[in-house]
């Protein structure tokens, strides 16, 4: 049936709006939304770039929604349609997604920081030979996010700190050469001031991950 959804758009539509249904945060329980980002995911690869950002522009505001419980189902989701779009879509979902994600990346709850951070990282990824080439169309201020990251390392939370430092490493191989050195100048500044062992453990993680 699936397999069939290319040819039948009428068919095709009605469906993806029956998964945005299910997926609406007070509409069913975690288990059924699970079965949708797996079917969701299944699908992927016969939708369009449009169809995968309208699915994008519906579930990106849950992850930074403290109110939305299971956000790490919207998560799998968003990882899941990012295998099945095109390099095409690097700048569409790009202006879908970002605004909401850097929002995450401030948020005051580390949980939503660590998925925003997982989420970005997905999308850097998946559009990295895009992104070299054309990164200041998506990322506005690209050195704000390096440093937030960079200035945020110390939290005391492992799997954030974690989740950022793999961001730094992946950030670091879309920036242009002048926001490349940038960035390693301001680890090598953190180095030298910083007495904490094992934030200057990270930094070196960091430093040595893009050099």
């Amino acid at each position: 049936e699936i397999q069939r959804l290319d040819s039948n758009i009428e068919n095709k539509n009605k469906i993806i709006e029956g998964f945005l249904c299910r997926l609406d945060e007070k509409e069913d329980a975690l288990e059924v939304k699970e079965k949708t980002v797996r079917e969701l995911g299944k699908m992927s690869k016969y939708l369009s770039d449009e169809e995968i950002n309208q699915i994008f522009r519906k579930i990106a505001v849950y992850i930074i929604d403290e109110k939305i419980q299971g956000k790490d189902i919207y998560v799998l989701c968003m990882k899941e349609l990012l295998k099945g779009s095109t390099a095409e879509a690097c700048n569409l979902i790009g202006s879908t997604i970002i605004d909401s994600i850097l929002v995450g990346l401030n948020h005051k709850d580390n949980k939503i920081r660590e998925l925003s951070y997982d989420v970005l990282n997905d999308y850097i990824i998946k559009y990295d030979f895009v992104l070299t080439k054309e990164y200041t169309k998506v990322f506005k201020s690209p050195e704000k996010i390096y440093e937030n990251a960079i200035n945020n390392l110390s939290i005391k939370s492992i799997s954030l700190m974690k989740k950022m430092a793999s961001f730094i490493g992946n950030y670091s191989s879309i920036l242009d050469k002048e926001n490349y050195f940038k960035l390693i100048d301001l680890i090598t500044v953190k180095l030298k001031e910083s007495k904490d062992i094992n934030y200057n453990t990270i930094l070196f993680n960091c430093l040595t991950s893009i050099a």
